[in-house]
């Protein structure tokens, strides 16, 4: 506000995360929204060692956890390290940053007044071009920069590397099995054929009534159908 370039540093999980920071800290939004310029969130990883590290593959588990299809990454950068003297047997000789980095634009400050929420301060800097620090700790692993378990370990999750994730594994999922309906068991048959529901009139033959049923037959005689006599229906 006084034309000083101020850096200053906050403990949060990744870079979105500071303005609400800053708002729990008691800086009122509009102050936030004509200082703020830059945010940059970062994260140290190990390096793999350069003595002993070694092309490997990538460890479908570790794949999985990252939210990245086997199929689509290429491993012939991943290296790591059995360890040896020269890295004091850990595999690992140094570390590199992993960066973030949120350029406060018209929008996001508009957001930012409005006092929206993390999430939509996230989406919307996602929008305007940033990287995640998992995402780019994966660019710097597949080249061999460092390693895969280091990106998973010092990195926050990607909620868009998650969804991405739970897609891929919902298509290649089979179809949920439908349940079986119990039929029920067939209805008997009835002892007399051409049965009707309809009464007959005065001038047909006498009639077969099915109590079970209610069903009326005609009948050129009681004996077609077994009935000692037609009887009356109720």
């Amino acid at each position: 506000m006084t034309g000083h370039l101020v850096l200053s540093t906050l403990h949060t999980n990744d870079a979105p995360a500071a303005v609400s920071r800053l708002i729990d800290m008691g800086v009122e939004p509009f102050l936030i929204t004509s200082s703020l310029t830059l945010v940059v969130g970062q994260r140290l990883a190990r390096v793999p060692c350069s003595k002993c590290s070694e092309p490997v593959e990538a460890d479908p588990r570790t794949l999985e956890l990252l939210g990245l299809d086997p199929g689509q990454v290429d491993e012939a950068g991943l290296r790591s390290g059995p360890g040896c003297g020269f890295c004091a047997q850990t595999g690992y000789q140094g570390r590199l940053g992993l960066f973030e980095v949120v350029k406060v634009t018209r929008k996001l400050r508009e957001l930012i007044v409005g006092r929206a929420t993390e999430v939509a301060l996230k989406e919307e800097a996602v929008a305007g071009g940033m990287r995640s620090m998992r995402a780019d700790g994966l660019a710097k692993a597949l080249a061999g920069r460092t390693t895969l378990e280091e990106v998973l370990r010092v990195t926050p999750p990607d909620p868009d590397l998650a969804r991405r994730a739970s897609r891929r594994a919902g298509a290649q999922s089979p179809p949920p099995a439908q349940a079986q309906v119990p039929q029920p068991p067939p209805r008997p048959r009835p002892r007399c054929s051409s049965w009707t529901t309809t009464a007959p009139s005065p001038r047909s033959p006498p009639p077969c009534w099915s109590t079970a049923t209610r069903w009326w037959r005609p009948a050129t005689s009681t004996r077609a159908c077994g009935w000692s006599s037609p009887s009356t229906p109720t």
